[in-house]
């Protein structure tokens, strides 16, 4: 909550100084945003294979047990 807090602010703050001028506006090539999807969709995917290892390891009783049968 804190981050999206500061991040709120900083966007404000660093559009309000690019309308004044003090900061140029830099133009976002096709290629970064297209590897920033890529890139998350690659960290998505990996991180559901974890959980889901993560749930079934729990579901199925894979995690082990400390209890004696």
């Amino acid at each position: 909550m804190i981050v999206w807090v500061y991040q709120i602010y900083n966007a404000y703050s660093v559009a309000k100084k690019m309308n004044a001028g003090e900061i140029p506006f830099k133009e976002t090539s096709a290629v970064h945003i297209i590897l920033y999807f890529v890139l998350l969709a690659v960290v998505s995917i990996i991180f559901i294979i974890i959980m889901a290892a993560v749930i079934a390891a729990f579901v199925f009783g894979m995690a082990g047990s400390t209890v004696k049968p």
